[in-house]
């Protein structure tokens, strides 16, 4: 029987994956170059806070790509982004969905599927979610700044 890879494994090498492409995106885009007498230790420390930035949102990303994918391709339903963070499926559904860059790993894609509909994810997300929504400060004027809208209330 081979080696079976654990939660923790699975997440660490879609975590490499994603640091991999966070690095070649860099370069080629050159939002990280090492100034002329920068230490190298803080343009670590940037790089890794990018990094780490880009790879947890690409994980709720792809779980709101899976829930819009699902309802365009198996409901053929219309489906927005904003709606799908609202929206949780079962395993199954999940499995019927697809996200390519997770889906290169079955057994990646099979684990974020089973995680995602687990009653643990569930209300972490849901709590998270109010936890947003009750945080005073935020504005919520869409495309609108601040500067508008307070020239409209004049």
């Amino acid at each position: 029987m081979g080696y079976v890879l654990g939660k923790f494994d699975l997440v660490y090498k879609l975590y490499c994956i994603l640091l991999w492409w966070t690095l070649i995106d860099s370069f080629v885009q050159g939002v990280f170059r090492l100034e002329e007498g920068a230490s190298e230790p803080y343009a670590r420390l940037v790089f890794h806070n990018a990094a780490r930035r880009r790879t947890k949102d690409s994980f709720s990303d792809a779980r709101i790509k899976a829930v819009t994918v699902f309802f365009k391709t198996k409901l053929w339903l219309p489906m927005t982004n904003t709606r799908a963070k609202k929206i949780h499926l079962t395993k199954e559904e999940y499995l019927q969905s697809r996200v390519d860059w997770i889906c290169v790993n079955m057994e990646a894609w099979n684990w974020f599927c089973e995680y995602w509909a687990s009653k643990e994810f569930k209300e972490l997300s849901n709590r998270n979610r109010r936890n947003r929504l009750n945080k005073p400060g935020l504005h919520r004027y869409g495309p609108d700044g601040h500067v508008r809208k307070e020239q409209r209330m004049v």
